[in-house]
């Protein structure tokens, strides 16, 4: 995401973006997997997600505490005559339950007559491995006993979700993002990361501040409101493995 919109090149692969005042090498190349294609422009901006780890490995970053989970997206079955009071249309909200388990629901929406009701966790993955579709059988149950406590008589629970759709988080270790420039490259790379199950909802906002800062080597919208983004910095681990920690 960029502020403003520019002419397409004529290369399909690529976006063009206008020089900032810095010296840039001509030959620096930005690549988002958010995105699928190729930038070319003087600041590398990563937002790889779970692949952070691995990429900062490979690139002799310093390693940062990113941790990929594998989790589940559950759609369960309204029972009849309910199906109206869960919408937002209706008041339902969106919410976050964190005890006895950390549970978080949206009005139903995307499916009718379901409802997504999930986990926020689930055990450490491979992004690049395989059989993510499979397991996930801890979370189900933990959230088929929330909703019987907290929801009786309102979603079906007996027959378990009607869909499971394979998810990864990106989990830094007290669950916030990482948004800094990196390191020794000044303020030629900048990296978006960490993102801890929230990215989505996240996402416009995190984008313009990433592209500003990218572009004009500070985010100024976000310092303009006075929102401090000195707590999503890499160095909160320096000396302190749990950063910013909470105990919830």
């Amino acid at each position: 995401m960029v502020p403003r919109a520019y002419p397409a090149p004529s290369d399909p692969t690529t976006t063009a973006v206008p020089q900032h005042s810095r010296p840039a090498s001509p030959t620096r190349r930005t690549t988002t997997a958010v995105l699928q294609h190729t930038v070319r422009a003087p600041t590398r901006t990563e937002p790889r997600l779970p692949w952070t780890s691995k990429l900062g490995q490979v690139r002799r970053w310093r390693r940062l505490p990113i941790q990929p989970l594998h989790t589940l997206v559950l759609y369960w079955r309204i029972k009849p005559n309910h199906e109206r009071e869960l919408t937002a249309e209706a008041g339902f909200p969106s919410f976050s339950s964190v005890r006895p388990h950390y549970v978080y629901s949206t009005p139903s929406l995307e499916h009718p007559g379901m409802i997504k009701i999930n986990y926020h966790g689930g055990p450490p993955c491979d992004p690049d491995g395989h059989g993510l579709v499979s397991g996930g059988v801890d979370a189900v149950e933990r959230v088929a006993r929330w909703i019987d406590e907290f929801m009786p008589g309102r979603v079906e629970t007996a027959s378990g979700p009607v869909e499971r759709v394979p998810c990864m988080y990106s989990m830094t270790p007290d669950e916030d993002f990482v948004i800094d420039f990196l390191g020794d490259f000044g303020q030629d790379m900048v990296i978006g990361a960490g993102f801890s199950g929230h990215e989505f909802k996240m996402g416009p906002a995190v984008g313009s501040i990433l592209a500003e800062m990218a572009m004009d080597g500070e985010a100024r919208t976000v310092a303009e409101a006075g929102v401090e983004l000195g707590h999503l910095r890499i160095n909160r681990f320096d000396g302190n493995p749990m950063g910013n920690a909470k105990d919830l």
